[in-house]
């Protein structure tokens, strides 16, 4: 069988990637069912967001920055108008 290619993992239900308990749940409970939806995100919006918290954050950036998308993380907060 071949691996699955890594940038799969981007759109992979977030169910089946190897992620906490307590992030898969935060997931769900926002209706995010791949990190492709989630990196499309400013930090701030998912920390903002229920069951979001710098513990789940961190392992959404560590996550990301382990298989080579660390580049998609959206630190910065979006601009005001």
């Amino acid at each position: 069988m071949n691996p699955i290619p890594e940038t799969s993992k981007l759109l992979q239900p977030i169910s089946s990637l190897p992620l906490s308990d307590a992030f898969k749940k935060a997931a769900a409970e926002n209706c995010f069912d791949s990190l492709a939806e989630m990196s499309a995100l400013h930090m701030d919006e998912l920390l903002a967001l229920p069951g979001f918290d710098h513990r789940i954050w961190n392992e959404f950036a560590g996550f990301l920055e382990a298989n080579g998308f660390g580049h998609l993380l959206n630190k910065k907060s979006p601009p005001r108008e």
